[in-house]
Order: C-alpha cells, then sequence, then structure tokens
C-alpha cells in the first residue's frame, strides 16, 4: 500500500502536459502560413465561430523583430489545428519570456491566454491581452 501511494505521487509529480499531435486538415492552413492575412482571416472566422475558450493552447516560440514582439502559438482542439501569431504589447507574464527570447518556453501550455482580434479593413492581428500562468 505504502508503495502504491509513493509511485502514484511520483506519477503526479512527473506528468506532462504535452501537446497532442495533431494536422490542419484546413486547405487555407495548408496552403498559407501564419504570417498571411489569408490565414490569420481564416483562423479569426473559426475562432469567434467557436469561441476562444473552446482551444488548447501552446507555446511555439517566441519572435523578436525590430519593432514587434510575437507569441507564436499552437492553437487546437479536436477539430482545429494551427498556429496562431500573437502580437506581444508588453504583457506582465510573458516579460521573461521576452527577455530570453522565448529560450526555454517551447512547448508550455498556456493558461487562460487572453487575446484580442484586431481588424484594420482588410488586415486582421491578433493581440495578446493576458496569461494566467504557462505550464511546462
Amino acid at each position: 500500500m505504502k508503495h502504491s501511494a509513493i509511485f502514484l505521487v511520483l506519477a503526479v509529480l512527473f506528468t506532462s502536459y504535452d501537446r497532442a499531435e495533431c494536422s490542419s486538415i484546413n486547405p487555407v492552413f495548408k496552403e498559407h502560413n501564419p504570417q498571411e492575412q489569408e490565414y490569420k482571416k481564416e483562423l479569426a472566422r473559426i475562432i469567434d465561430s467557436a469561441g476562444s475558450d473552446a482551444f488548447d493552447y501552446w507555446i511555439a516560440r517566441y519572435h523578436k523583430s525590430d519593432v514587434t514582439e510575437y507569441l507564436m502559438v499552437h492553437i487546437q482542439n479536436s477539430n482545429v489545428c494551427a498556429i496562431g501569431m500573437l502580437e506581444n504589447q508588453g504583457v506582465e507574464e510573458l516579460e521573461h519570456m521576452s527577455l530570453v527570447g522565448g529560450d526555454g518556453y517551447r512547448g508550455a501550455q498556456l493558461s487562460g491566454l487572453e487575446y484580442e482580434v484586431k481588424r484594420h479593413g482588410d488586415s486582421v492581428n491578433f493581440v495578446c491581452t493576458a496569461v494566467d500562468s504557462i505550464i511546462d
């Protein structure tokens, strides 16, 4: 009995929250990359339809340009497998990630990710507004 309890505690401690493998059947996601407007528009349409809470979010990578910082995020559920490009405009929970350029965060799950879908004319962009926690 005592060994079973120890094993159970160890199993819980070492359980990882690995992202399920997925591949997209959506032709827009197959033919375009996440930086392109066609991809962003399709992703926004799907998120608008299902609601942002219908998805799980995992860090793909962190990208810094001269002007803007982006969090590249795997967005998935049982029907969707996509990558979102979320602009980071100083979200406090992402401060350390920004400092290290994302090193050590790839594959971590994002809990309580909040973002806005910004539409300006014919362009769509995603802006990260908050993250509750990063689960590694």
